[in-house]
């Protein structure tokens, strides 16, 4: 069996279109839009080492949830993270966030509630977790064409299976956090100082 070297740049490219062709549609059906900020990524940043994918979508009480993808050059993880908001005054729609930057709601305190599917949900230490070391959305090595179809195959299915149950991560989500309030523009809203 002859080795084969896999450049960084193919693997990113597997773990892309992964989260390309089989991810987004499952997140669509589920609602999730891509996110309407002005400043929101949904592809390449102006780093070439690194996609980032903002999706989001806005629940009957006016909550704003956000999946967040991230997928490097420099590991072999898709990083899905969650979090969630209630805009105040209510949004009627997400797209009334357009005209708005999204960067309040990516830095602390807002980014401090922010999860990672992979790690922040399990119980204890993540090193000591087996799912952690066995579901974790990781693009395991391979030597070969034939291990990188099989490599490609687990991953893709470990990735639809979890995003599938997105909901369960958000309810575990809101077992632990009460979102945040914030007005359009990410700052947090404080109802005893309006404006």
């Amino acid at each position: 069996m002859t080795h084969k070297r896999f450049s960084e740049k193919e693997i990113l490219k597997i773990r892309n279109d992964i989260f390309i062709q089989d991810v987004v549609p499952i997140l669509e059906k589920k609602g999730f839009v891509k996110s309407p900020f002005k400043t929101a990524c949904f592809g390449r940043t102006s780093n070439n080492n690194i996609f980032i994918y903002e999706m989001c979508r806005l629940r009957k009480d006016s909550r704003l949830e956000f999946v967040i993808t991230k997928i490097s050059r420099y590991d072999r993880y898709i990083k899905i993270y969650i979090n969630a908001f209630k805009p105040y005054p209510p949004i009627k729609s997400v797209y009334s966030l357009k005209d708005y930057d999204s960067t309040n709601y990516e830095i602390l305190p807002n980014s401090g509630r922010e999860m990672w599917i992979d790690v922040d949900f399990i119980a204890g230490p993540p090193l000591f977790s087996k799912d952690f070391w066995f579901n974790c959305l990781k693009l395991k090595k391979f030597h070969t064409d034939k291990g990188r179809i099989k490599r490609t195959t687990e991953l893709k299915n470990r990735a639809t299976a979890k995003v599938n149950k997105i909901e369960s991560f958000f309810d575990k989500w809101y077992s632990k956090y009460c979102p945040y309030v914030t007005k359009w523009n990410g700052d947090l809203y404080d109802k005893n100082r309006q404006g």
